[in-house]
Protein backbone atom coordinates (compact mmCIF):
# COMPACT_ATOMS: atom_id res chain seq x y z
CA UNK A 1 0.00 0.00 0.00
CA UNK A 2 1.46 3.18 -1.08
CA UNK A 3 1.12 6.68 0.45
CA UNK A 4 -2.15 7.93 0.89
CA UNK A 5 -3.04 12.11 0.86
CA UNK A 6 -6.34 11.44 1.84
CA UNK A 7 -8.62 8.36 3.14
CA UNK A 8 -11.90 7.80 1.24
CA UNK A 9 -15.31 7.33 3.07
CA UNK A 10 -15.45 3.82 3.82
CA UNK A 11 -11.52 3.22 4.85
CA UNK A 12 -10.91 1.84 8.10
CA UNK A 13 -8.01 2.76 10.14
CA UNK A 14 -7.67 0.55 13.44
CA UNK A 15 -11.40 -0.72 14.49
CA UNK A 16 -12.67 2.76 12.95
CA UNK A 17 -14.73 3.25 9.44
CA UNK A 18 -13.93 6.72 7.59
CA UNK A 19 -17.33 8.38 6.88
CA UNK A 20 -16.00 12.05 6.44
CA UNK A 21 -13.48 14.07 5.73
CA UNK A 22 -13.38 17.29 7.75
CA UNK A 23 -10.34 19.01 5.83
CA UNK A 24 -7.73 18.64 8.60
CA UNK A 25 -9.00 15.43 9.75
CA UNK A 26 -11.57 12.63 9.56
CA UNK A 27 -15.28 12.07 11.09
CA UNK A 28 -15.29 7.81 12.02
CA UNK A 29 -17.44 5.58 13.42
CA UNK A 30 -16.34 2.43 15.30
CA UNK A 31 -17.01 -0.60 13.50
CA UNK A 32 -18.54 -2.16 16.98
CA UNK A 33 -19.46 0.38 19.74
CA UNK A 34 -21.30 2.94 18.93
CA UNK A 35 -19.08 5.98 18.98
CA UNK A 36 -18.17 8.22 16.60
CA UNK A 37 -14.81 10.16 17.07
CA UNK A 38 -13.00 12.66 15.63
CA UNK A 39 -9.86 10.81 13.62
CA UNK A 40 -6.32 13.28 13.25
CA UNK A 41 -3.99 10.83 10.80
CA UNK A 42 -0.53 12.71 10.30
CA UNK A 43 -0.60 13.95 6.57
CA UNK A 44 2.11 11.69 4.56
CA UNK A 45 4.28 14.74 4.07
CA UNK A 46 5.24 14.91 6.88
CA UNK A 47 6.02 10.87 7.82
CA UNK A 48 9.46 10.19 8.91
CA UNK A 49 9.84 13.82 10.85
CA UNK A 50 9.84 12.85 14.69
CA UNK A 51 8.90 16.38 15.80
CA UNK A 52 4.86 16.12 13.90
CA UNK A 53 4.63 12.47 15.62
CA UNK A 54 5.80 14.02 19.06
CA UNK A 55 3.18 16.63 18.53
CA UNK A 56 0.73 14.69 18.01
CA UNK A 57 1.12 12.17 20.85
CA UNK A 58 1.96 14.76 23.37
CA UNK A 59 -1.53 16.24 22.29
CA UNK A 60 -3.27 12.97 23.23
CA UNK A 61 -1.28 12.09 26.36
CA UNK A 62 -2.03 15.65 27.83
CA UNK A 63 -6.06 15.39 26.63
CA UNK A 64 -6.04 12.03 28.66
CA UNK A 65 -4.33 13.19 31.81
CA UNK A 66 -7.20 15.91 31.70
CA UNK A 67 -10.27 14.93 33.91
CA UNK A 68 -12.90 17.83 33.12
CA UNK A 69 -15.70 17.88 30.65
CA UNK A 70 -14.61 20.60 28.71
CA UNK A 71 -11.59 18.74 27.44
CA UNK A 72 -12.13 16.43 24.54
CA UNK A 73 -11.85 12.55 25.58
CA UNK A 74 -8.83 10.37 23.67
CA UNK A 75 -10.13 7.08 23.10
CA UNK A 76 -7.25 5.16 21.44
CA UNK A 77 -3.77 6.00 19.29
CA UNK A 78 -1.89 3.67 16.92
CA UNK A 79 -0.07 3.70 13.90
CA UNK A 80 -0.43 3.01 10.38
CA UNK A 81 2.32 0.98 8.57
CA UNK A 82 2.51 2.69 4.58
CA UNK A 83 5.88 2.39 2.69
CA UNK A 84 9.14 2.89 4.70
CA UNK A 85 7.55 4.60 7.59
CA UNK A 86 4.59 4.88 10.11
CA UNK A 87 1.85 7.74 10.59
CA UNK A 88 0.62 7.96 13.93
CA UNK A 89 -3.39 8.43 13.82
CA UNK A 90 -5.48 9.20 17.31
CA UNK A 91 -9.27 8.73 17.69
CA UNK A 92 -10.67 11.57 20.25
CA UNK A 93 -14.17 12.54 20.99
CA UNK A 94 -16.12 14.48 18.17
CA UNK A 95 -17.45 17.50 19.59
CA UNK A 96 -20.19 18.74 17.94
CA UNK A 97 -21.92 22.17 18.78
CA UNK A 98 -21.88 26.13 17.66
CA UNK A 99 -18.67 27.75 17.88
CA UNK A 100 -18.32 30.83 19.86
CA UNK A 101 -18.68 33.97 17.83
CA UNK A 102 -18.75 37.51 19.22
CA UNK A 103 -19.89 40.32 19.74
CA UNK A 104 -22.22 38.17 22.86
CA UNK A 105 -23.74 40.66 25.59
CA UNK A 106 -21.81 41.01 28.52
CA UNK A 107 -23.98 38.58 30.42
CA UNK A 108 -22.70 35.64 27.88
CA UNK A 109 -19.10 37.18 27.67
CA UNK A 110 -19.21 36.99 32.02
CA UNK A 111 -20.43 33.39 31.50
CA UNK A 112 -17.30 32.65 28.66
CA UNK A 113 -14.49 34.21 30.95
CA UNK A 114 -15.88 32.16 34.07
CA UNK A 115 -16.21 28.76 32.14
CA UNK A 116 -12.82 29.01 30.55
CA UNK A 117 -11.30 30.31 33.12
CA UNK A 118 -12.33 27.11 35.14
CA UNK A 119 -10.96 24.54 32.06
CA UNK A 120 -7.31 26.71 32.44
CA UNK A 121 -7.24 26.54 36.15
CA UNK A 122 -8.01 23.04 35.60
CA UNK A 123 -4.75 22.48 33.38
CA UNK A 124 -3.16 24.65 35.25
CA UNK A 125 -3.52 22.53 38.39
CA UNK A 126 -2.30 19.27 36.33
CA UNK A 127 1.17 20.95 35.28
CA UNK A 128 0.14 22.29 32.08
CA UNK A 129 -0.49 25.40 30.00
CA UNK A 130 -2.85 25.42 26.80
CA UNK A 131 -0.71 27.65 24.79
CA UNK A 132 -3.60 28.44 22.15
CA UNK A 133 -6.37 29.83 24.00
CA UNK A 134 -8.80 31.59 20.86
CA UNK A 135 -12.44 32.48 20.78
CA UNK A 136 -13.28 29.72 17.66
CA UNK A 137 -11.97 27.08 19.54
CA UNK A 138 -14.68 27.54 22.07
CA UNK A 139 -17.94 25.22 20.92
CA UNK A 140 -20.77 26.01 23.16
CA UNK A 141 -22.62 22.55 23.35
CA UNK A 142 -26.13 21.10 23.92
CA UNK A 143 -26.04 20.29 27.56
CA UNK A 144 -25.26 16.93 27.54
CA UNK A 145 -21.71 17.07 28.40
CA UNK A 146 -22.67 18.32 31.86
CA UNK A 147 -20.75 21.99 31.13
CA UNK A 148 -21.50 24.76 28.85
CA UNK A 149 -18.76 24.78 26.36
CA UNK A 150 -15.69 22.75 25.29
CA UNK A 151 -12.23 23.89 24.20
CA UNK A 152 -11.58 21.75 20.88
CA UNK A 153 -7.55 22.52 20.11
CA UNK A 154 -4.98 22.00 22.24
CA UNK A 155 -2.19 20.81 19.88
CA UNK A 156 -0.02 23.49 21.55
CA UNK A 157 -0.30 22.43 24.91
CA UNK A 158 2.52 21.80 27.08
CA UNK A 159 3.95 20.86 30.62
CA UNK A 160 5.06 23.79 31.82
CA UNK A 161 4.70 24.74 35.36
CA UNK A 162 6.46 28.34 35.24
CA UNK A 163 4.15 31.53 36.06
CA UNK A 164 5.61 33.07 32.81
CA UNK A 165 3.55 30.48 30.86
CA UNK A 166 0.10 30.33 33.09
CA UNK A 167 0.32 34.29 32.89
CA UNK A 168 0.41 33.47 29.37
CA UNK A 169 -2.66 31.72 29.54
CA UNK A 170 -4.48 34.42 31.11
CA UNK A 171 -3.46 36.89 28.81
CA UNK A 172 -5.11 34.94 26.01
CA UNK A 173 -8.25 34.40 28.21
CA UNK A 174 -7.99 38.12 28.33
CA UNK A 175 -8.02 38.57 24.85
CA UNK A 176 -10.35 35.98 24.03
CA UNK A 177 -13.06 37.76 26.17
CA UNK A 178 -12.18 41.58 24.43
CA UNK A 179 -12.56 39.50 21.00
CA UNK A 180 -16.42 38.39 22.66
CA UNK A 181 -16.98 41.55 24.12
CA UNK A 182 -16.41 43.48 20.59
CA UNK A 183 -16.48 40.82 17.87
CA UNK A 184 -13.28 41.97 16.20
CA UNK A 185 -9.84 39.62 17.17
CA UNK A 186 -7.56 41.32 19.59
CA UNK A 187 -3.90 41.36 19.15
CA UNK A 188 -2.94 43.90 21.33
CA UNK A 189 -4.31 44.74 24.89
CA UNK A 190 -6.85 47.81 24.73
CA UNK A 191 -9.01 48.95 27.69
CA UNK A 192 -12.15 46.87 27.68
CA UNK A 193 -14.17 50.34 28.31
CA UNK A 194 -12.33 51.75 25.41
CA UNK A 195 -13.55 48.76 22.95
CA UNK A 196 -16.65 48.68 24.41
CA UNK A 197 -18.09 52.16 26.19
CA UNK A 198 -21.43 50.44 26.95
CA UNK A 199 -19.95 47.65 28.62
CA UNK A 200 -20.56 47.14 32.68
CA UNK A 201 -18.03 48.64 34.60
CA UNK A 202 -16.81 45.43 36.60
CA UNK A 203 -16.52 43.45 33.70
CA UNK A 204 -14.08 45.68 32.39
CA UNK A 205 -12.29 45.63 35.48
CA UNK A 206 -11.71 42.42 35.11
CA UNK A 207 -11.08 41.95 31.72
CA UNK A 208 -8.31 44.67 31.95
CA UNK A 209 -6.56 42.72 34.67
CA UNK A 210 -6.03 40.00 32.61
CA UNK A 211 -3.93 41.59 29.92
CA UNK A 212 -1.74 43.89 32.01
CA UNK A 213 1.66 44.66 29.88
CA UNK A 214 3.15 42.87 33.99
CA UNK A 215 2.95 39.32 33.67
CA UNK A 216 3.35 38.56 37.08
CA UNK A 217 0.40 41.19 37.93
CA UNK A 218 -2.21 39.61 36.26
CA UNK A 219 -4.60 36.87 38.52
CA UNK A 220 -4.00 33.46 38.30
CA UNK A 221 -7.14 31.28 36.73
CA UNK A 222 -8.72 30.09 39.49
CA UNK A 223 -8.53 33.83 40.49
CA UNK A 224 -10.53 34.76 37.17
CA UNK A 225 -12.92 32.23 37.76
CA UNK A 226 -13.86 33.11 41.49
CA UNK A 227 -14.29 37.06 40.59
CA UNK A 228 -16.30 36.18 37.61
CA UNK A 229 -18.88 34.39 39.82
CA UNK A 230 -18.53 37.01 42.27
CA UNK A 231 -19.45 39.27 40.10
CA UNK A 232 -22.82 37.37 39.26
CA UNK A 233 -23.76 36.86 42.97
CA UNK A 234 -23.35 40.40 44.43
CA UNK A 235 -24.84 42.75 42.08
CA UNK A 236 -24.04 45.77 41.56
CA UNK A 237 -25.87 49.46 39.87
CA UNK A 238 -23.22 49.62 37.28
CA UNK A 239 -23.55 45.78 36.41
CA UNK A 240 -27.41 45.97 35.04
CA UNK A 241 -27.01 44.61 32.07
CA UNK A 242 -25.46 41.41 33.55
CA UNK A 243 -27.66 40.88 36.45
CA UNK A 244 -30.81 41.47 33.87
CA UNK A 245 -29.31 38.06 32.09
CA UNK A 246 -28.02 36.19 34.90
CA UNK A 247 -30.16 33.47 34.58
CA UNK A 248 -27.82 32.48 31.34
CA UNK A 249 -25.10 31.72 33.80
CA UNK A 250 -25.30 28.45 35.26
CA UNK A 251 -23.93 26.72 38.26
CA UNK A 252 -20.73 24.67 36.90
CA UNK A 253 -19.81 22.95 40.55
CA UNK A 254 -18.79 19.55 40.44
CA UNK A 255 -17.78 18.39 44.39
CA UNK A 256 -14.15 16.99 44.45
CA UNK A 257 -11.52 16.86 41.42
CA UNK A 258 -9.77 13.68 40.50
CA UNK A 259 -6.08 13.19 41.91
CA UNK A 260 -3.93 14.56 39.96
CA UNK A 261 -2.16 12.56 37.47
CA UNK A 262 1.98 13.08 36.90
CA UNK A 263 2.73 13.45 33.29
CA UNK A 264 6.24 13.24 31.92
CA UNK A 265 7.46 16.39 30.46
CA UNK A 266 10.15 14.20 28.72
CA UNK A 267 7.59 11.87 26.96
CA UNK A 268 8.58 10.75 23.48
CA UNK A 269 7.13 8.49 21.10
CA UNK A 270 7.99 4.78 21.46
CA UNK A 271 11.19 3.70 19.49
CA UNK A 272 10.59 2.09 15.97
CA UNK A 273 7.48 4.93 14.84
CA UNK A 274 10.16 6.59 12.37
CA UNK A 275 11.75 3.63 10.84
CA UNK A 276 10.66 1.56 7.98
CA UNK A 277 7.48 -1.19 9.82
CA UNK A 278 7.37 -4.79 8.24
CA UNK A 279 5.60 -4.87 5.29
CA UNK A 280 2.05 -4.21 5.95
CA UNK A 281 -0.80 -7.08 4.73
CA UNK A 282 -2.83 -6.72 1.42
CA UNK A 283 -6.31 -4.74 1.52
CA UNK A 284 -5.34 -3.63 5.08
CA UNK A 285 -4.21 -1.36 7.69
CA UNK A 286 -1.39 -2.11 9.74
CA UNK A 287 -2.14 -1.22 13.49
CA UNK A 288 0.14 -0.56 16.51
CA UNK A 289 -0.37 0.61 20.11
CA UNK A 290 1.58 4.01 21.06
CA UNK A 291 2.03 3.82 24.93
CA UNK A 292 3.92 6.48 26.33
CA UNK A 293 7.26 5.04 28.20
Amino acid sequence: MGMTDRFAPGWRIGDYTIERDLGDSYEAKHVVLPRRVKLDVMQPQFAGLPPVAVRMMREACILEAMRHPAVPRVFEVGVIAEARTNRPWVASELVEGEVARGPLAPSEVLALVRDVADVIAHTHERGVVHRRLRLDAIVHGDGTRGFPLCVVDWSDARADESDEARAADVLALGLLALHALTGQPQRVPRPARELAPGAPSRLCMMIDDLVVDNPMSRPSAAEVRARAKLIVETPHEDDEAIVEERVVLVDISRGVPPPIPQLDTRWTPPLGVTSAPPKPMPHSVGIGMLKPR
